[in-house]
């Protein structure tokens, strides 16, 4: 397994695909769950907590303001 990023959670598919083309971009694998009538999308996995909050400082570096570890 390992440690999660959730980057955000959308109400529109086309909004969710294009954060994880974003993610992408920074060379992170990106995956996404449905929650409640969400898109929730996700960073990761990181093999370790010390990789998982270097990619959480690239994602809020990238915009993403709101990631948090999951």
């Amino acid at each position: 397994t390992g440690v999660m990023v959730q980057v955000g959670a959308f109400g529109d598919p086309l909004n969710a695909q294009r954060a994880g083309e974003r993610i992408a971009g920074l060379g992170l694998h990106s995956t996404k769950a449905g929650h409640k009538g969400l898109t929730v999308v996700f960073a990761g996995p990181f093999a370790s907590a010390s990789d998982a909050a270097e990619g959480l400082r690239s994602l809020r570096a990238a915009g993403f303001a709101d990631a948090f570890l999951r």
